[in-house]
C-alpha cells in the first residue's frame, strides 16, 4: 500500500540520516596532516573507548530530534553511558583533560561546519565534566553554580545563544580557527538569554536578572514574580555560595 511505503521510504531516510551524523562524528576524528585538529589528542584506552561510546551514544540519543532540550539531554545521558562503561577516563585527572581536549576540538570542528546541534552537545558534556566532583558515584547531570557569571554563561550556552556556544570554544582551542567565524557573529548577533519563568528567547540586554542570586532573568517584572514561590529556595541557596 502507498502509506506503508511511504512510512518505510521516511524510515529509511531517519536511519541514513543518524548515520549520516555518525559518520560525520567519527571523521572529524581521524588525523589528518592537512587539516587542523583544533587540539584533539589522540590516545588509547580508556580514553578513545570514552569519546566513542560518547559520540555513538550521543548520536543514537539524539536522532532525528533537534530541540536545544533534547539535545542537551541526549549529551548527559551519552556522557552517563560513556562514563559507567569507562569510569577512568574521567575519575583519572589526566585522562580527563585528555577527553576534554578531544570533545572541545571535536566541537570546534562542528562549529565551522555549521552544525550547531552537535557543537552544543560537544559543550553541554564538557559543562557537564567540568562540574565533576571526585567524590561524586556518577557525573552529576548539572552546572556547577558556585560561580554566578559562569552559570549564566553556561546556562546561555545550553538555551542555544549560538554566540555564547562560539566563544565557549574560541577561549578554549589552541589555534585561531574560530576567531573570524567569532568576530562576525559578535557584530551581527546579540546574546540570548533564556527567562526561567516562561522560557522566551531574548536579548540578554533586554531581560531583568535577579538581584539577589544573579543567576536567573525574567522578561518581565510580571514573570519574576509569578516565580518567586518556584525560585526562593534556590536563590537562598545561591546566596551563600
Amino acid at each position: 500500500m502507498p502509506s506503508s511505503s511511504r512510512k518505510r521510504n521516511k524510515g529509511q531516510a531517519r536511519k541514513a540520516k543518524s548515520k549520516a551524523n555518525l559518520t560525520a562524528v567519527v571523521e572529524w576524528r581521524q588525523p589528518n596532516n592537512s587539516v587542523c585538529n583544533h587540539g584533539i589528542v589522540f590516545t588509547d584506552y580508556p580514553c578513545s573507548q570514552f569519546i566513542d561510546t560518547f559520540f555513538q551514544s550521543f548520536a543514537q540519543k539524539l536522532g532525528d530530534k533537534r530541540s536545544v532540550r533534547e539535545i542537551g539531554l541526549s549529551s548527559v545521558g551519552a556522557l552517563d553511558i560513556a562514563y559507567n562503561k569507562f569510569p577512568e577516563a574521567v575519575t583519572n585527572n589526566c585522562n580527563r583533560e585528555v577527553v576534554k581536549k578531544s570533545i572541545i576540538g571535536n566541537g570546534a570542528a562542528y562549529v565551522l561546519s555549521n552544525l550547531q546541534f552537535m557543537s552544543l552537545g560537544c559543550a553541554a558534556a564538557l559543562l557537564v565534566i567540568d562540574s565533576y566532583a571526585p567524590t561524586s558515584i556518577t557525573l552529576p547531570g548539572k552546572l556547577a553554580d558556585h560561580d554566578a557569571k559562569n552559570y549564566l554563561r553556561n546556562s546561555d550556552i545550553l538555551n542555544g545563544c549560538k554566540r555564547s556556544l562560539i566563544k565557549y570554544f574560541v577561549n578554549r582551542i589552541p589555534c585561531k580557527c574560530l576567531e573570524e567565524s567569532y568576530a562576525k557573529i559578535k557584530i551581527l548577533t546579540p546574546k540570548i538569554g533564556v527567562c526561567i519563568s516562561c522560557g522566551r528567547r531574548e536579548d540578554r540586554n533586554s531581560l531583568y536578572m535577579c538581584t539577589g542570586c544573579e543567576r536567573v532573568m525574567y522578561c518581565n517584572k510580571a514573570c519574576q514574580l509569578a516565580h518567586v514561590h518556584e525560585h526562593k529556595q534556590n536563590c537562598k541557596r545561591y546566596q551563600t555560595l
